[in-house]
């Protein structure tokens, strides 16, 4: 992968093969002066903070300096929260953090899949999330989840890419794919959709 450089407003960081400076931190509200790939001109700014995640995730399109094809973090968070907006923890907190985390590898192995291969995504919630300020600790628990995900050394789903909400904790097959994940139960707000008061979150193959 090329080395750029960003320039912004609160950033001089460089990218080596897939590090990232810590004085950039993921997300953060940034927005970039310029930035130049190496052995390259200068180029006026242009990247908005997605592309920012995109670059320090390493999803550079190669010799372009230009961010490929693929989900952020904060658009994976988008479709967490706007899944599990409804859910809070139970009796152990736990449970809801890592089926957040286990739906947040899903998403992304979606996608990675769908860039390597051209199988599309399952199908999921948007992409692009309204959050209430009443909300807004309940989206940065799924963006840090993402962060988690993104960062693990294993994936405890087995790359699986689709998940569900059940209203027990069924191991049975969703669609004819064999369950990977289970947590639960975890309270749901909402009464609509066929899911009831305790559910559990589940990922598959």
């Amino acid at each position: 992968m090329p080395s750029f450089t960003v320039k912004s407003r609160w950033s001089d960081q460089t990218q080596q093969g897939g590090g990232y400076s810590s004085r950039y931190v993921p997300g953060s509200q940034i927005e970039a002066d310029s930035y130049t790939l190496e052995g390259g001109a200068s180029r006026p700014g242009s990247l908005s903070v997605d592309d920012l995640d995109r670059i320090v995730s390493g999803n550079v399109a190669n010799g372009s300096g230009m961010p490929s094809a693929g989900l952020t973090d904060r658009e994976v968070a988008n479709v967490l929260f706007n899944e599990t907006r409804s859910f809070s923890a139970d009796v152990d907190p736990a449970e809801l953090a890592e089926g957040r985390e286990n739906v947040a590898h899903a998403i992304m192995n979606g996608d990675r899949r769908e860039m390597a291969s051209g199988i599309p995504r399952p199908q999921s919630a948007p992409t692009v999330a309204n959050v209430p300020p009443q909300e807004q600790a309940r989206y940065d628990a799924c963006l840090d989840a993402v962060r988690q995900a993104r960062a693990a050394d294993m994936d405890p789903t087995n790359a699986a890419v689709h998940f569900n909400f059940r209203n027990n904790n069924s191991q049975a097959p969703f669609m004819g794919f064999p369950v990977q994940t289970s947590n639960g139960p975890v309270l749901n707000g909402y009464a609509g959709g066929g899911l009831g008061a305790h559910v559990w979150i589940n990922t598959y193959d």
